[in-house]
């Protein structure tokens, strides 16, 4: 047992942090997972203005990403954010932020209740989901919602959402 203890220490201390234990005759033996490669950006971000009612804006995924990176700068409100598919053919105009489109024809929008939770100046790293749609394009739907426990009127805010795909995580 002072063995597999002494065990999970050294690797401890090489840099070799064991993701979990694993029970044996003579106690617990470290079990090295293997590791998780960095988030590697494939591109600049996008980035998405965010309000208290749904918005929809078309991007390009680049090729080969299966991950992305979210970050709310917004110091007020938290964001929910989802891929949509579209309702009709698919009207746009462009917007001020390089790669972004703003979706002007009937999709599905994210609501309170739907989507991923971002919450108020933090990011996360997460697989991505299927398009719905199929092929790079993606409608994401993104709104800005109450902190919770806050009495906060969203109402008038905007915020900028960044929106980076990349790999790994």
């Amino acid at each position: 047992m002072r063995l597999a203890i002494f065990g999970a220490v050294a690797l401890a201390l090489v840099g070799a942090t064991p993701a979990r234990a694993q029970a044996t005759a003579n106690g617990f033996e470290a079990v090295a997972s293997p590791a998780m490669p960095p988030f590697m950006r494939a591109a600049d971000p996008f980035l998405l203005p965010a309000t208290s009612t749904p918005q929809q804006y078309l991007i390009t995924q680049p090729e080969k990403t299966a991950s992305y990176r979210g970050v709310n700068s917004c110091l007020m409100a938290d964001v929910r954010i989802k891929t949509v598919k579209a309702s009709a053919p698919i009207t746009s105009t462009p917007t001020p932020y390089p790669g972004v489109s703003k979706v002007t024809s009937p999709t599905a929008t994210v609501s309170e209740m739907t989507g991923t939770r971002f919450m108020a100046r933090w990011g996360e790293w997460l697989g991505s989901t299927p398009n719905p749609m199929g092929g790079q394009q993606r409608i994401i739907s993104i709104m800005l919602v109450p902190i919770p426990g806050t009495s906060t009127d969203i109402s008038g805010l905007t915020c900028i959402f960044e929106l980076g795909y990349g790999n790994g995580g």
